[in-house]
């Protein structure tokens, strides 16, 4: 060990910091649905649900907003879902929302107040929903 100067040269010491980032206190960004239209006798109109990024995923891993935190899945929250059953659903594999299904007929003109319910995977209680209007119209 060397002395010089009132300072005493010890060597080197090696370290590493870990910093523990919890997906359960992540929030998502506000995400937006597009109110959609649909005449009974007219061709479905479609609408794609965008990944929705989430905080800690903005500044862990990737730093991508979507990464960290893992998959998101998409739900129609509205219920009863009797209330949209034969007018809308939500295809989870595309994330992809279908408006004017086969059983649409003019029994289901209407504007129909919807909320869809995005969260983690594989935490379930990090949420955050978004209300759209899908009208069926009769022509």
């Amino acid at each position: 060990m060397a002395y010089a100067g009132g300072y005493a040269n010890a060597g080197s010491l090696n370290f590493q910091v870990n910093i523990g980032i919890s997906c359960t206190s992540a929030v998502f960004d506000t995400f937006i649905i597009a109110d959609m239209t649909h005449s009974v006798f007219g061709a479905s109109s479609t609408q794609t649900l965008s990944n929705v990024k989430d905080s800690v995923s903005k500044i862990a891993g990737d730093l991508d907003g979507y990464t960290y935190c893992g998959a998101r899945e998409y739900y129609i929250s509205t219920t009863p879902s009797s209330y949209y059953v034969k007018v809308l659903s939500l295809d989870t594999f595309a994330n992809e929302l279908i408006l004017g299904l086969p059983a649409t007929t003019l029994t289901d003109v209407n504007t129909y107040t919807i909320q869809v319910t995005v969260r983690l995977a594989s935490y379930p209680t990090v949420t955050k929903t978004a209300s759209f209007t899908a009208s069926v119209t009769n022509c």
